[in-house]
């Protein structure tokens, strides 16, 4: 720790070396030693023993110093003693170091230190006649005579000696052998003690209270003693795991006090090692069945702390929940599904949970027939997902937990996500439907679900027609439901590659006869129905280049409404052959067409599908009519389409706003293509486009 120059560290040695030899000499020839011949023979007897304990405190006391590692900076040092240290003479790179890593001056000096001090303890050993030591045993102090008092500080030296190779050769070993006694263990007479005693002893906290409370693991019948429950239950971590271990197992044989036992039983469990829990999880729960412990304020307050600490700090012990986990394993699960839904950073902390938690994935209470995990993870689909960030955290936690094998693939698709969706098919739950399908479609690879092809591919097909919505049945969650559908059904069957197995063709066929006609294009490969693109298919009708625009309005009124987005996309495609200019004033006309008849006929989801679909012909415009650069053309024909749009004049204000920006926005973005000024246009004679295109543009 120190580094000094070699003379001057000689120099130190050699000054330590004489105060210790002055020092330890007083043991031997005390100061007014001429005092002594005036006490009583009682009074010398009891100095002697008094004196002989000091010396072999001391002793004891610098063979543990002697062969412990030693800090640095200890934990207990008081940094103001630092001051008086020359600090070049401090080692910086030493934090840690024991006696035999000293250079070798500093053994030498330590050695003769050890062999002066091991000499005058033999010395007053010696001294020790036997008068005294006989004496010794009429003399009481703390509940001993004097001579198992020092029988026992004696045999606590000697045993340390025995351990030490370069002093266990001294010849005071061998006297101190001769007059050490063991001293007697609590275990020992731990059944033979009143409880009222033992109870005493414990609350003396003293040396040997510790000695007592372990004592207690060996008392016959300990259940029946609820004051030793009582008196164990406050000093639970002074014992080591392996004796929680063991508390525990006894604690458990017992067939009284139950209350009391299971309370403390827990506790016990709770300073186990990791290993022995999850031991005791698997003998607790046999056969892989769960069942609850008695319900408690224990659980509760453990809960609440567990997992706040969890959540709020980084050094929560995570091994804690194996507690709770003992105690109910339905409520934990709820809980640690509760919390991963709230936000992605709890997600992935509950994660590290459950990957703790995996052995116990398929054990099941005794009155389900599912497990215990499934059926938490059901509750909380039911109770807990009320918005959709909820729904992404549960949907990526879930997603997780399958990729990790906690959950097993085929156990969450059989009995969560293919039930959920039955029952939202009943129910035309068009939300349950949705995360079910992208809980399907962030869980599983394709590859993975290829064992189920045919039957999810006649379920998707329902889905479709309970999803694919009219213009009266429409909700907002529809449309992403309804792609997300489709992008799933069109993997399942690009996997059949040029032909389908002719077994699972007609098991399809079986499953598939009243599909709906717009849903029939993506099952063509089984039908193959008449017609060369997917406007062809789903309407039965070719149109050719001879079809005019009321041709192709009249079409387009029968569909467009309960198509998505990419299939607007799509049938703006089977138009290519047509003018991008007829295509456009066909698409405005169907919707001016439909927005007309839904005003005589409006309700909330007439409304919100009227919105979704000018949204989306606004979105068609922007990138399937328009070619960079802008022309003047493009522009006029797409803002005297805009303009007789009839929700502009019928519809809330406070819709057409977000409904026009975008691509307003995106017109003003590209105004050094065209020269029309907008804010001057005699097309735009609604207020409420007046006044979006003047901020767009005055903005500019």
């Amino acid at each position: 720790m120190f580094q000094f120059p070699e003379q001057e560290n000689n120099t130190l040695l050699s000054e330590t070396l004489k105060h210790f030899q002055n020092c330890t000499k007083n043991f031997v020839e005390p100061p007014n030693s001429y005092k002594l011949e005036t006490l009583q023979k009682d009074e010398l007897y009891i100095h002697n023993g008094s004196w002989l304990s000091s010396a072999l405190v001391l002793l004891y006391d610098c063979l543990e110093r002697y062969t412990k590692i030693h800090e640095k900076v200890p934990p207990d040092f008081d940094i103001i003693y630092q001051v008086t240290y020359i600090e070049a003479s401090i080692n910086k790179n030493i934090q840690f170091y024991n006696i035999n890593d000293c250079p070798k001056n500093v053994l030498e000096t330590i050695g003769n230190c050890n062999t002066i001090l091991l000499d005058a303890c033999q010395k007053l050993i010696m001294d020790v006649n036997v008068d005294i030591f006989c004496a010794w045993s009429e003399f009481e102090e703390n509940g001993k005579t004097k001579q198992q008092s020092i029988g026992e500080l004696c045999h606590k030296v000697y045993t340390k000696l025995s351990s030490i190779p370069v002093l266990c050769e001294h010849p005071i070993v061998a006297m101190l052998q001769q007059i050490s006694r063991k001293p007697i263990e609590a275990k020992d007479v731990i059944n033979s003690t009143d409880v009222c005693m033992i109870i005493e002893n414990i609350n003396k906290n003293d040396d040997d209270m510790e000695s007592w409370l372990h004592a207690l693991l060996y008392k016959d019948d300990l259940c029946a003693y609820r004051e030793l429950l009582d008196v164990i239950h406050p000093n639970i971590n002074k014992y080591s795991p392996q004796e929680c271990l063991k508390l525990y197992y006894i604690l458990k044989q017992g067939i009284v006090n139950k209350g009391q036992t299971e309370v403390l039983a827990v506790k016990a469990f709770h300073h186990c090692d990791v290993s022995d829990k999850h031991k005791i999880l698997t003998e607790h729960f046999v056969n892989n069945c769960f069942f609850d412990m008695k319900e408690n304020e224990l659980f509760t307050d453990m809960s609440t702390e567990f997992f706040n600490k969890l959540i709020a700090t980084s050094n929560a012990d995570i091994t804690d929940v194996l507690t709770l986990f003992l105690q109910s394993p339905k409520k934990v699960f709820d809980k640690i599904f509760n919390l991963a839904t709230e936000n992605s950073q709890q997600g992935d902390i509950m994660l590290q949970v459950m990957k703790l938690l995996d052995n116990y994935c398929n054990y099941y209470y005794e009155v389900d027939t599912e497990p215990c995990i499934f059926k938490a993870l059901q509750n909380n689909l039911e109770i807990c997902i009320d918005t959709e960030e909820k729904e992404n955290n549960f949907i990526r936690f879930i997603s997780a937990l399958k990729n990790y094998g906690i959950l097993i693939g085929s156990k969450l698709l059989l009995l969560t996500i293919m039930p959920n969706i039955h029952k939202a098919l009943l129910n035309k739950n068009i939300n349950n439907i949705n995360m079910q399908i992208k809980l399907l479609q962030s869980a599983y690879t394709i590859e993975e679900l290829l064992e189920y092809r045919a039957p999810m591919l006649a379920m998707l097909a329902q889905v479709m027609d309970i999803v694919r919505w009219k213009i009266h049945t429409f909700v907002t969650s529809a449309p992403t439901t309804l792609q997300s559908t489709i992008e799933l059904q069109t993997s399942f069957m690009e996997t059949y590659g040029t032909s389908i197995p002719v077994k699972e063709e007609n098991w399809l066929k079986s499953k598939l006869k009243n599909t709906h006609p717009l849903n029939t294009y993506y099952y063509r490969k089984i039908w193959n129905p008449p017609g060369n693109n997917f406007l062809e298919i789903i309407t039965g009708t070719k149109m050719r280049q001879h079809s005019s625009k009321d041709d192709i309005t009249t079409t387009l009124i029968q569909i467009i409404c309960s198509c998505t987005q990419e299939e607007w996309f799509t049938i703006w495609d089977c138009l290519a052959h047509f003018e991008a200019k007829i295509v456009l004033d066909a698409y405005y006309e169907a919707m001016s067409l439909i927005a007309r008849i839904e005003r005589d006929n409006r309700t909330n989801n007439t409304w919100a599908c009227i919105l979704y679909c000018y949204r989306t012909l606004l979105h068609c415009t922007r990138y399937k009519f328009f070619k960079e650069p802008l022309t003047n053309n493009q522009i006029l024909d797409v803002i005297n389409n805009i303009t007789r749009m009839p929700i502009l004049c019928d519809g809330p204000k406070e819709d057409m706003e977000p409904l026009l920006l975008p691509l307003l926005a995106y017109i003003a973005e590209r105004k050094n293509d065209y020269s029309i000024d907008l804010s001057s246009c005699d097309l735009v004679k609604y207020e409420c486009l007046v006044t979006i295109i003047n901020n767009i543009f005055s903005k500019k």
